[in-house]
């Protein structure tokens, strides 16, 4: 794990979904399988991590710790055992002055306790219901809404007597409070969560319309530690590169993100097994640092020296 040279540089895929996903598309829901079916499905997951180029993972499955704790059960028994870091994470949407359902990230330490994990997920709270986040309470929400919302998302009205459609559902349109994500962040231990806000990525906080709702802007930009973006000029900006392209704007966007500098990743976002580490766009996230948690707070530190998007780093250190 720790490399007598130092760090080097390394891929890191930090946002791969499992079948714990509602919107997993490479087969079944974990919900939908039996034993057999997700064992096998989980030795599938394992051998990909394991031969992929990749060195360090993160499961970020919507609303839920559950496919990183069935991996890590697995891999416990299984003949062929996980030879690299995966973080749990999950994948959320978070209330916010938008017209478009708004993703935040949590990473978390893969030192953690699944006991921790739970805790941690107990204290999110779903807006509008003000209930635990859960299947449950995904489902509670989802009662909550009128037919035209559900047919907006491609539901029927049959579907609505459906707890499965409604899970679904749920899973499509609820939203977490402010104030729960920051008590669950702030009750977890010492350096063992880190936020990844979407950019310029699906739902990402590029869209918000900064000059309507500044404060909710910089809430966002100076709340998150890291920041995913695929696009160059972006990752210029975020890593403190002040360009001709960006000379105009740089100053007033180092203002909104904290004044400095943060580290820029690109993850697959794969949904099938078969794109675990496939960077669309060949924008591979690459990361100099030891394949551990407390490595990547170094990056959070020192982002402009250990974070690089692309085919490879210029004065890339092979393993």
């Amino acid at each position: 794990m720790n490399d007598p040279r130092g760090s080097v540089w390394r891929k890191w895929d930090l946002h791969i979904h499992t079948p714990a996903s509602f919107h997993w598309q490479g087969g079944p829901h974990f919900g939908d399988m039996k034993q057999s079916q997700k064992d096998t499905a989980l030795a599938q997951i394992l051998k990909a991590v394991n031969n992929s180029s990749v060195g360090v993972f993160a499961v970020m499955d919507y609303w839920t710790f559950d496919g990183y704790l069935a991996i890590k059960s697995y891999a416990e028994s299984a003949s062929e055992k996980l030879s690299k870091p995966i973080f749990p994470g999950m994948e959320l949407r978070i209330e916010a002055p938008v017209d478009f359902r708004l993703n935040i990230h949590v990473l978390l330490s893969d030192r953690l306790s699944k006991q921790q994990l739970q805790d941690f997920k107990s204290k999110l709270k779903i807006g509008l219901i003000n209930k635990t986040l859960s299947d449950e309470s995904l489902i509670a929400f989802a009662k909550k809404l009128d037919a035209s919302v559900a047919q907006k998302h491609g539901f029927t009205t049959a579907d609505l007597k459906d707890d499965r459609k409604l899970w679904e559902l749920g899973c499509k349109t609820a939203k977490v409070t402010r104030e729960s994500l920051e008590k669950a962040i702030r009750e977890m231990p010492d350096k063992t969560c880190l936020i990844v806000m979407p950019y310029d990525t699906s739902d990402g906080l590029m869209k918000l319309d900064w000059a309507k709702h500044p404060y909710d802007d910089s809430y966002f930009m100076q709340s998150a530690h890291i920041f995913e973006t695929r696009s160059p000029d972006n990752i210029d900006l975020f890593l403190g590169r002040r360009t001709k392209s960006n000379e105009k704007i740089f100053d007033n966007f180092m203002k909104t993100l904290g004044g400095k500098p943060k580290p820029a990743v690109s993850g697959s976002d794969a949904h099938k097994i078969s794109d675990y580490g496939a960077f669309p766009g060949d924008r591979i996230t690459w990361i100099k640092a030891d394949p551990t948690f407390e490595g990547l707070l170094q990056v959070v530190n020192e982002p402009e020296g250990r974070s690089f998007i692309g085919e490879i780093p210029p004065k890339l250190l092979r393993v």
